[in-house]
């Protein structure tokens, strides 16, 4: 090798980054054969023979030019006074290379909590980690490789996590750290062809779309001779166009075999087990429930009792010994099922207890009215001079439940006899001072109306609801967030190009209180939580 060097290739040291020159010194000491002179492994006393002296001042000085000429003029005031090369390598490692406790506890702060940056990629990576190691190992702080692989691994972000759990079911032996950076890099490059395949798919599919119309243009059209009609079977023409299927339209023979079929089917076979079935799929509150130990019909419903009488000190007594209020009795209108037919109805004397929860139809009190109750394995039935009135069947918890429904008051008090507050329906719900005044002028004629009935305990749920009215919202301002709270963001990629950091998305984020914005280049989308953290990070620092 000759003895011109051509440094201008290698950067000057200007107090940072001492690794990095170091490493690059060393390899220029190694090519030019200087290692031995620059470490003090053979010292100019050492020598024996004027010859060897001489080489050793060649080498010497060869050496101090390499080291001054690679620095910069504010670095080589700490070794103006050094008089080899030796001297001069060993004080820039003393300076640059602090060997005290508190050095070596920063070093290895900053070894420990370092984790890998989203614009870093893996071998990029595993060198700086490396890099830490081998400065720890400069100033007396052994790091094994063990040590270095864990700290890589632990390090990493989420999306390598499948690897973190595959690399601990690899044996002891190939656990290396080549080996490490190797799968590292693959499963990089595995990361960056799915992205690049999710893209294309989604460049195809849009591609697709575009030219799916086109694609429709060009569908060639059948010949009208290979056309059937769905309707004769012939060929040469569409349904639309078949004069046979307008001529029975025209005189409906298959709209009425149609509508004769169906009507026949459904009403047979249907009609009736539909209504039984959404009987008996109500709720027990909804339903009435037969009962051979009342005495009384009774219900919990207020709103089924037409004529309502109130009671004040009267009580039943239920079969467990409790004792129930009653509150009133009244009539029921009803409609029962019959032979598939909704037929009207009404019970009477129907004692209003609120505290039952369900309602009872008392087999004693058809009894005494002389209907006859005949029970079967599911069902029941009852008869009045052998003419069926009402039926029911049997569920599972053995009750039975009677195919009942439950007129409301307005439709009841068209077919009724009439009082003042069927005649306060009937009007449209008007004031029952009004209805009054309409008797005394004899503008009604209905003697059940009680005049002498006070006005307040008469009471209409309709009127209550058609009373109420929704309160005005109040109005609110939304306040403004915090900076930090609201946080606007955009993925932008894939690029076509790579970055010069070999990114291939960037994301922003603007903070909605402050409107402080930043963009991040990334390498993958998966790395858009950890900038979203740092961007909230600087935000809380910042304001």
């Amino acid at each position: 090798m000759g003895d011109t060097i051509d440094l201008r290739s290698i950067g000057k040291f200007d107090g940072t980054n001492f690794q990095a020159w170091k490493f690059q010194m060393k390899a220029i000491f190694i090519a030019n054969g200087l290692t031995d002179v620059v470490n003090g492994v053979i010292k100019r006393e050492e020598t024996t023979t004027d010859e060897q002296r001489a080489q050793w001042d060649k080498k010497n000085a060869k050496a101090m030019v390499i080291i001054s000429s690679t620095m910069e003029a504010a670095q080589l005031e700490f070794l103006l006074t050094c008089e080899t090369a030796a001297e001069m390598w060993n004080k820039l490692s003393a300076v640059h290379e602090l060997k005290s406790e508190s050095n070596k506890l920063l070093l290895m702060t900053r070894f420990h909590e370092y984790r890998m940056k989203p614009g870093d990629g893996v071998a990029q990576h595993v060198a700086k980690i490396e890099n830490m190691a081998r400065h720890l190992n400069d100033i007396g702080e052994t790091v094994s490789t063990v040590t270095i692989m864990a700290k890589i691994l632990g390090s990493l972000p989420e999306k390598f996590n499948a690897l973190v759990t595959a690399w601990d079911s690899v044996e002891s032996e190939n656990q290396t750290l080549d080996k490490l950076r190797e799968r590292l890099i693959k499963e990089e490059a595995r990361m960056s062809a799915t992205d690049e395949t999710n893209n294309a798919l989604a460049a195809i599919n849009l591609k697709s779309n575009k030219t799916r119309p086109k694609a429709a243009e060009k569908k060639t059209e059948r010949s009208k001779k290979e056309i059937e009609c769905f309707y004769c079977h012939k060929l040469g023409h569409y349904i639309k166009d078949c004069r046979k299927k307008r001529r029975d339209e025209d005189q409906g023979i298959r709209s009425k075999e149609k509508q004769k079929n169906n009507e026949s089917n459904t009403e047979a076979a249907f009609s009736a087990e539909v209504i039984e079935k959404e009987i008996l799929n109500l709720e027990v509150k909804d339903v009435w429930i037969l009962d051979s130990g009342a005495s009384r019909h009774m219900t919990h419903r207020s709103n089924w009792i037409s004529n309502l009488q109130t009671y004040k000190d009267e009580h039943v007594s239920l079969g467990d010994g409790t004792k129930c209020k009653v509150h009133g009795r009244g009539t029921v209108y009803i409609q029962r099922l019959v032979d598939g037919q909704w037929l009207d109805g009404v019970l009477e004397d129907v004692l209003y207890v609120p505290d039952l929860n369900k309602n009872l139809f008392s087999v004693g009190a058809c009894m005494n009215k002389n209907y006859r109750v005949v029970f079967t394995n599911n069902s029941v039935k009852l008869f009045l001079n052998n003419a069926l009135k009402a039926s029911g069947a049997k569920r599972n918890n053995n009750l039975f439940h009677m195919f009942f429904k439950v007129r409301s008051e307005n439709e009841a008090c068209v077919t009724t006899t009439t009082n003042i507050k069927n005649w306060h329906n009937r009007l449209g719900h008007v004031n029952y001072k009004y209805i009054r005044q309409m008797c005394k002028q004899g503008l009604i004629t209905d003697s059940s109306i009680d005049n002498t009935r006070e006005i307040e305990d008469l009471f209409c749920e309709a009127c209550q609801y058609g009373k109420q009215h929704r309160l005005p919202f109040k109005s609110t301002t939304r306040d403004k967030p915090l900076s930090g709270e609201l946080i606007h963001s955009d993925v932008c990629g894939k690029m076509s190009q790579e970055s010069v950091g070999g990114s291939n998305y960037f994301v922003s984020f603007k903070d909605d209180c402050t409107a402080y914005r930043m963009v991040f280049f990334i390498k993958h989308k998966t790395d858009v939580l950890e900038k979203l953290k740092e961007f909230v990070n600087l935000v809380e620092n910042k304001f």
